[in-house]
């Protein structure tokens, strides 16, 4: 077992939404990434050993990782998980990059330390609440309770109240009406970046609770191209993105970056003192270099 000491990683910091306070249970956790990361060089190194495209590539990587710690709150996670998001040499190179160790149980991600604790107290403030409100609504039904019972004096009858006016009755009705499950192109859109988002999240599925979220998927499948586009747009943002926006991938990345996936990302490749993509066409003869 080999024990890496040293400064706690940089680049990771949580963040927390408007529906991170509103649904604690069932929010998706997300990181935010610190500009310094992106020129520290143990990225680099996690690259090399884990044969990673690139720094950027490593960081992404580390970005699910950071993620992961935080959904299920252990600063430990199984090797097996390090392995299905590094690769086979994920545990070495986490270790030979100083971002994490391996120990008794599991990997050790550094610098999760006091950063990932934030959405345990949401869940447990949450759950004080709810017990509180439940409290409140007991005392207010045994006080009614004891007001209902009658008086030895009753007082004379009051006059019979007027009947509520029909506009009222029917606005009750509307807002006990459940609401209507998407159909159509909304839930196509809703059902395939499912799929996409689950992939690419160890098999989390994202949050649609928050009603923010429907009003994004009709933004989406109402652009130029309609249902069509938004999903092609999707699947380049999980299958190919650029190099910007980074990871993590969610609905509102896609809504606020439409134009950066228009088309799937091509690295390009240097030879010599001459760039090459991958789209030329050879015309024949002899080419000096």
């Amino acid at each position: 077992m080999v024990a890496v000491s040293g400064p706690r990683s940089r680049g990771y910091e949580p963040t927390r939404d408007n529906a991170a306070r509103r649904t604690p249970y069932l929010m998706a956790a997300s990181v935010r990434i610190e500009d310094e990361a992106f020129s520290d060089l143990r990225y680099e190194v996690l690259a090399q050993v884990c044969h990673l495209a690139d720094a950027s590539h490593a960081l992404g990587k580390m970005a699910l990782l950071w993620r992961q710690c935080t959904q299920q709150q252990r600063h430990v996670l199984d090797a097996s998980i390090v392995i299905a998001v590094l690769g086979p040499d994920g545990v070495a190179g986490l270790e030979k990059s100083r971002l994490g160790e391996a120990i008794d149980g599991g990997v050790r991600i550094r610098g999760t330390k006091g950063r990932i604790e934030w959405l345990g107290k949401l869940r447990k403030n949450a759950r004080k609440g709810g017990l509180a409100k439940a409290a409140k609504r007991q005392t207010r039904g045994s006080v009614k309770a004891a007001n209902s019972l009658p008086s030895l004096c009753p007082p004379a009858p009051a006059p019979a109240p007027a009947p509520a006016p029909a506009p009222a009755d029917q606005e009750h009705d509307l807002a006990a009406r459940p609401r209507r499950a998407p159909s159509g192109d909304h839930q196509t859109f809703i059902a395939r970046f499912t799929d996409l988002f689950s992939a690419k999240n160890l098999g989390t599925p994202p949050d649609w609770k928050p009603k923010a979220k429907h009003g994004m998927v009709k933004t989406l499948i109402e652009k130029p191209g309609g249902l069509q586009e938004a999903l092609r747009r999707a699947e380049n943002m999980f299958g190919a993105p650029p190099p910007f926006p980074g990871p993590p991938y969610e609905l509102e990345t896609l809504v606020r970056y439409w134009d950066r996936f228009a088309q799937p990302y091509r690295r390009a490749t240097n030879v010599g003192h001459y760039q090459h993509t991958g789209d030329e066409e050879y015309a024949g003869g002899e080419v000096d270099f």
